[in-house]
């Protein structure tokens, strides 16, 4: 970056990946999925959960497949922090998942930083935090918020379990970094979607839209670094030193 984030890295995987590599697989570059603002993760329905005991949990919910338990509906943020493998999903309305929230954006509001400026709800690691809105925008066409072909070294491979692309990150050559396409928890029922098709990587940015917040989006076709998707959505990130 020439600007905000200069000498800074961003991880090479997504949050809770175990990889970073395309070979790899889905498996182990999806990470793990966050509603915006929250700081407790979701797996992937196919994952498998253990006890503490390191026994396998079969019976979770009574969609044990899933893992999760999903809530049809919005609440507190009081609530979501005591249940926090609830994923609240707001129905036919689809956007936040939080009903009572008179402190805007909580992964990027001053209300709850610490001594750090980084928030309670940011989910990075310490000495690491969630980029703001514009992060990938190299990753565009300068000034637009449309796809650049020629930023993409290799192909996207839709529907395989390498989906996803290699971007290069300086320039139209050298080093890439891989962006896997692991899919969406649905805003509206919370289960998931668009596996090895899509990818929505969230920003810490609010959208205009007060039920929004930006992402990097990817699909087979296009590259949008600032696309806005409701709140209630589960989507990975990735960490950026602070």
């Amino acid at each position: 970056w020439s600007t905000h984030y200069t000498d800074k890295f961003i991880m090479d995987r997504n949050f809770g990946a175990a990889s970073a590599t395309r070979a790899d697989g889905l498996a182990k570059t999806r990470g793990l999925y966050y509603q915006f603002g929250r700081k407790d993760p979701f797996p992937a329905a196919s994952v498998q959960l253990y006890n503490v005991s390191g026994a396998t949990v079969t019976a979770f919910t009574a969609t044990p497949s899933d893992c999760i338990v999903r809530v049809e509906g919005r609440t507190a943020i009081k609530v979501a922090v005591q249940y926090p493998y609830n994923f609240y999903a707001p129905g036919s309305d689809g956007g936040d998942w939080v009903s009572d929230n008179p402190y805007g954006d909580l992964w990027n509001n001053p209300a709850w930083h610490s001594s750090t400026t980084k928030s309670f709800f940011d989910p990075c690691p310490p000495g690491w935090r969630l980029p703001v809105n514009g992060a990938w925008d190299t990753f565009a066409l300068p000034g637009t918020n449309t796809s650049n072909a020629a930023n993409y070294p290799s192909d996207y491979r839709l529907g395989n379990v390498q989906a996803g692309w290699e971007f290069y990150m300086s320039g139209f050559s050298g080093e890439t970094a891989f962006y896997p396409a692991p899919g969406i928890r649905n805003s509206t029922t919370g289960a998931m979607s668009n596996e090895r098709s899509v990818d929505y990587t969230w920003a810490a940015t609010l959208n205009s839209n007060a039920k929004q917040g930006r992402t990097l989006h990817f699909y087979a076709d296009g590259v949008y670094p600032q696309y806005a998707i409701h709140r209630g959505s589960g989507c990975p990130v990735r960490c950026i030193q602070e």
